[in-house]
């Protein structure tokens, strides 16, 4: 009975273990890691995304998409923008969402359409949006009072296998 664990690149870039399981072994326990496991050939895939699934959200009457995503397990109301590099959390629904704010640096510049200010960048544990979610997500949070609503940015959209819009509908898909 042998187990093997390596690490390796996966295809979306991020550090990937990989557990190889022997058929004869009969059992193996595992500790919960909150990623995916996906069999195949007797080795399961710990990549940071999760089981294929499909999320429609459909345009408001102001012409913009938005949904309501799982932030770290909590509801946080979000604007889907493609021009936010990063999921940008107003600090209300960081502090909703569980981070710290003691632990939050407003360090890293960034240039938005009201002018420059800093953000505190961050790490999301997991955040989804229906059955399409991801695991440790780049993202930032914004001072007390700076925007009204929290931005679902690339740094999320850009780790999907797809991002497309048909009509009146946003269609994401992991």
């Amino acid at each position: 009975m042998l187990h093997w664990l390596h690490w390796r690149k996966c295809a979306r870039g991020n550090a990937c273990p990989f557990i190889l399981i022997f058929p004869s072994a009969g059992l193996a326990i595992f500790r919960n890691t909150r990623k995916t496991w996906d069999f195949d050939c007797g080795l399961i895939n710990l990549c940071s995304h999760r089981a294929e699934g499909v999320a429609e959200l459909r345009k408001a009457a102001d012409g913009h998409f938005r949904a309501v995503a799982k932030v770290n397990g909590q509801n946080v109301g979000m604007l889907i923008d493609t021009g936010a590099s990063i999921v940008l959390l107003s600090y209300e629904d960081a502090v909703a969402a569980g981070l710290n704010p003691q632990n939050l640096s407003f360090s890293m510049p960034v240039t938005t359409a009201n002018g420059r200010s800093k953000v505190a960048p961050v790490t999301l544990d997991n955040v989804t949006i229906g059955n399409v979610g991801l695991d440790t997500v780049r993202a930032a949070v914004a001072r007390p009072g700076a925007i009204h609503s929290s931005l679902l940015g690339m740094s999320f959209l850009g780790r999907l296998q797809e991002t497309s819009f048909r009509r009146d509908k946003l269609i994401l898909k992991n």
